[in-house]
């Protein structure tokens, strides 16, 4: 892991098009603004993990439901409404969420 010393004001830059500023400290709390494209999925990392945790568990319910006789669609679980849909090949980036607002520019 890189640690940077960063002052108010001051900024990194990521990969060439995405920069993180420093713009605010208040005691033990830092506010950053961050400017990227809009393809790049962003997430305070509590959420990014309780996605993660639901897309799990919604893979684990998928891959124990049971295909109706007459094939087709299973059935979806009672309650389970909610879950996130998981990309095939791709859960290291989870989709997007009502839960998070999309980054402003």
């Amino acid at each position: 892991m890189l640690v940077l010393s960063r002052r108010l004001g001051e900024s990194i830059v990521i990969g060439g098009n995405i920069r993180v500023v420093v713009s605010g400290i208040s005691g033990n709390q830092v506010k950053l603004s961050i400017e990227a494209p809009r393809s790049v999925p962003i997430y305070r990392s509590e959420l990014w993990d309780a996605i993660r945790r639901e897309n799990e568990e919604a893979a684990r319910a998928a891959a124990h439901q049971d295909t109706p006789a007459g094939g087709g669609q299973p059935a979806s679980l009672p309650g389970k409404s909610s879950f996130i849909k998981l990309i095939p090949g791709n859960a290291q980036t989870p989709p997007k969420t009502d839960k998070e607002e999309p980054q402003s520019k």
